[in-house]
């Protein structure tokens, strides 16, 4: 029970995983992280807004013992080579630029979401794009171009 659905997010009651000396977090620092689940519905601004009120509710309420100053994120959603190719009024634009990405590591994370659970680089040739996301990460990877997964903070 560290991981509470409100709205369009997943929030997670957790030591931090990494540090960041800038933001003054080591790694262990209670922070909330921030899931986004498949089958939240539409992931749009308006109700990501919503499901961060719903916590800023939620979490003193239920746990007011639990003092923490940032979210944090790891996810394909923060990769910034995303914005090569997603307008800059995309809602993922927008999410990603919430959060301060502190670091990066190459992954195919986007594959698994975009095209389902166990589908890798070595199956990009056999896939079938439908959306233009879709078609615009594989054709980054078809090209020699990479992806990643990234770690960001944002302040409570």
């Amino acid at each position: 029970g560290n991981i509470y659905r409100l709205g369009r997010l997943e929030f997670e009651i957790r030591g931090s995983l990494k540090s960041s000396e800038k933001h003054g977090v080591k790694a262990g620092d209670n922070i909330i992280a921030v899931h986004i689940p498949d089958n939240g519905g539409p992931f749009t601004e308006k109700n990501c807004k919503e499901a961060y009120r719903l916590a800023e509710e939620f979490f003193p309420k239920h746990f007011p013992e639990y003092s923490y100053d940032y979210y944090t994120c790891n996810s394909w959603l923060l990769d910034r080579t995303l914005k090569n190719f997603l307008k800059p009024t995309s809602n993922i634009v927008w999410f990603m630029d919430t959060f301060e990405v502190t670091e990066s590591k190459e992954s195919f994370d986007a594959l698994t979401y975009l095209f389902g659970r166990g589908t890798e680089l070595k199956d990009i040739d056999n896939l079938t794009p439908e959306t233009s996301l879709q078609k615009a990460v594989v054709d980054q990877l078809k090209n020699g171009g990479k992806l990643y997964t990234s770690f960001g903070l944002q302040k409570k």
